[in-house]
């Protein structure tokens, strides 16, 4: 950290052994802070004016000159422009980026719209996808992610597109059938990858605890370079790290049960990077720093990091975040509908909830629309908000919510230095009993799982000594998972699954709660 601190640059209050929040960007921003460089007044004169002295430059916190910065992010091929030359012109915050260390770029692969057929994935031909077809657009996808991001997932199929009503849609029927598709692509990003391009992470995903470890034993041979050789390939075709999906990205027991394998096959040495997808929960950014700082001890150079993109999502529902909640019982976010009022055009009174943007907004910079005013596309809709108004709400988001991230190891770190929970001495508990607790800030969860991983990761520890530990705590470690242990990913993507809206509009694949000025379209590519 630096020393002298600046509460809005987020990338120098991030401590080098935290795990690392990747907001995942949505296309929307994405696109419309390109349309505003070639316009700063695409949505009116002096849009962004007064305290926003940046204007809509401003709102790229991610190049370092931003209201507030974070070098940190994730971008998705399912929102991208797959063409390259219009992903230069219509993707620019992250096409643009400085590619000397100041930022970092995760590649998501973009197998959740795959599956779906969402976006320009809406006419794959499953019937040829382990042909020709499907090499199109394992091509495709390969060289964006190549052209863009330092390191990048491969490209795995779901399990739920072998699930009605998808099912009918991709004619997969099981699980296997997912893992033989997910195959294949790995197999195609192996042979064909151009090696220092980008570094890619073998997903590593599964449905239950039982065939996540079948899934793992499949492809753990593309993060083996010796085994990479036995297959006809150089060595430096080999994956440089791990993307934890499905059951494996929410399901502690089956967590632990993946590093466990990965520190038996000596699969950990030289890797880089570890990433959980869809990770919208304070209590797991403490989880993972816990099990970054174990990890370290076998390989020092391993990170671990995690998306969602509730950031952006929570807007596409007319939600702003307030003030997250840091007590004994509760680390979260709380998100409210954001103010809404013809009424309010050219108020001058100030957003709430600080930060960087809100302090610089006034109620009008987000109520932009008066009565009966129409939007850029000649309607009058339900909302006075514009489409600034949602880059505003965005950019406030982001802030809060990285920040939030970072209060929690804050607050984390001073507690484990006050309390020596021991994982042994926790108890379940009714709901509502206070047994547990022992600090006023920090759920002693987060404490007792501390004390977990200092053993289970333990250099003295053997492969089945911590299956054993998993199975001996797994009502603790059942307590600390979320979301079902079904691990199907399709409710929990936070970056790609629809909300109800009442106009049902969609903003690059997000429902929106309101009617947007201009919703970009997708390119048949």
């Amino acid at each position: 950290m630096t020393e002298k601190f600046d509460q809005f640059n987020l990338t120098d209050s991030q401590e080098p052994d935290w795990a690392v929040h990747l907001p995942a960007f949505s296309g929307f921003y994405i696109h419309q802070m390109a349309k505003l460089d070639d316009d700063p007044e695409y949505y009116g004169p002096n849009r962004f004016s007064g305290n926003f002295d940046k204007g809509h430059q401003g709102l790229d916190f991610y190049n370092g000159n931003g209201y507030f910065n974070y070098k940190w992010g994730l971008y998705s091929a399912g929102h991208a422009k797959l063409d390259l030359e219009k992903s230069k012109e219509q993707e620019r915050m992250v096409q643009s980026r400085k590619r000397d260390g100041s930022t970092f770029l995760l590649g998501d692969s973009g197998g959740f719209q795959i599956a779906k057929g969402a976006g320009h994935f809406k006419n794959v031909d499953w019937s040829d996808f382990q042909g020709a077809g499907g090499d199109k657009i394992r091509e495709k996808v390969l060289r964006w992610l190549e052209a863009t991001s330092d390191f990048s997932m491969t490209l795995d199929i779901p399990a739920f597109a072998a699930e009605p009503p998808l099912s009918q849609k991709t004619g997969l029927t099981s699980f296997d059938d997912t893992l033989d598709l997910s195959l294949i692509n790995l197999y195609y990003f192996i042979q064909h990858r151009t090696p220092g391009a980008t570094k890619f992470l073998n997903v590593l995903s599964g449905t239950n605890f039982d065939n996540s470890s079948k899934w793992y034993e499949s492809v753990k041979m593309f993060s083996d370079a010796d085994e990479i050789e036995k297959l006809g390939f150089s060595r430096d075709r080999t994956l440089e790290g791990y993307a934890f999906a499905g059951i494996n990205m929410k399901h502690m027991p089956s967590v632990l049960a993946r590093m466990a394998d990965l520190l038996r096959d000596g699969l950990i040495e030289d890797k880089e990077w570890i990433h959980f997808l869809g990770i919208g929960r304070l209590d797991w950014a403490c989880y993972l720093t816990s099990i970054q700082r174990q990890l370290r001890q076998y390989e020092p150079k391993i990170t671990i990091s995690f998306d969602c993109a509730s950031a952006f999502l929570a807007v596409a529902k007319g939600q702003i975040y307030t003030y997250p909640s840091y007590t004994s019982k509760r680390f979260g976010y709380n998100m409210k509908k954001a103010v809404d009022d013809r009424l309010l055009k050219e108020s001058k009174q100030q957003m709430p909830f600080n930060g960087p943007i809100a302090s610089r907004m006034t109620l009008g910079d987000m109520c932009r629309l008066g009565p009966d005013e129409p939007n850029k596309l000649g309607k009058v809709a339900k909302t006075s908000w514009d489409n600034g108004s949602y880059l505003l709400a965005m950019a406030s988001n982001v802030y809060i919510h990285v920040n939030a991230v970072q209060e929690a190891n804050r607050l984390a770190d001073m507690e484990y230095t006050r309390f020596n929970l021991s994982y042994k001495d926790w108890s379940k508990q009714k709901r509502g009993s206070a047994v547990n607790q022992v600090s006023d800030f920090v759920p002693a969860n987060i404490l007792f799982f501390n004390s977990f991983v200092e053993e289970f990761f333990a250099k003295d520890k053997t492969h089945d000594e911590r299956m054993e530990m998993i199975n001996a705590n797994r009502n603790f470690l059942d307590e600390l998972s979320f979301g079902g242990q079904k691990g199907n990913v399709f409710g929990n993507l936070f970056d790609t699954t629809e909300v109800a809206s009442p106009d049902n509009e969609e903003v690059d694949g997000l429902a929106t709660y309101a009617d947007v000025d201009d919703i970009p379209e997708d390119d048949d590519e």
